[in-house]
């Protein structure tokens, strides 16, 4: 009996290290989410940077350029990952954190507009950083489980 409970241990031991690797290969390894979020960071203290010059175009030339770059990038590292899953979590995280950025752009933006009417310094970089903080946060910690080295938590013979 003993020996098949360490069979046991052995054979889910086994199952978490190929889900980890899994993981690790995968466009689910939280690198996506990290750079996803500071790529929006960057777009909005465009912004910023942009209202000291006086012209946006600036801006906008810059963010359309950086963003395509960043979306042929994704592709790119998508593509060079040896696993490609099904369903990845990443896709779902940006999908619903898109509704979050319409309603903080809407409001932060358009609403400061309507209500207030001048944006106060940096209000652009404080909107990048509460709309990152989301995507980055998800993507270390899809990038910590990713490269977790030890027995989870609840497995027989794990150290507690």
């Amino acid at each position: 009996m003993q020996s098949l409970s360490r069979q046991a241990v052995e054979q889910l031991h086994v199952i978490e290290r190929a889900r980890l690797a899994t993981v690790r290969s995968s466009a689910d390894n939280g690198v996506i989410l990290m750079v996803w979020g500071l790529v929006f960071l960057l777009d909005m203290a465009a912004f910023d940077l942009s209202r000291v010059t006086g012209s946006p175009l600036a801006a906008v030339v810059f963010i359309c350029a950086f963003n395509s770059a960043v979306v042929v990038w994704r592709w790119w590292y998508a593509r060079r990952l040896p696993i490609r899953l099904r369903r990845v979590v990443t896709n779902r995280v940006i999908f619903l954190w898109s509704w979050f950025y319409v309603a903080l752009v809407g409001l932060g933006v358009g609403g400061w507009a309507i209500v207030i009417g001048h944006f106060p310094p940096l209000w652009f970089t404080l909107l990048g950083l509460i709309g990152a903080s989301p995507l980055v946060l998800s993507g270390v910690r899809l990038w910590r489980q990713a490269r977790i080295e030890t027995t989870p938590a609840g497995y027989p013979g794990a150290r507690e």
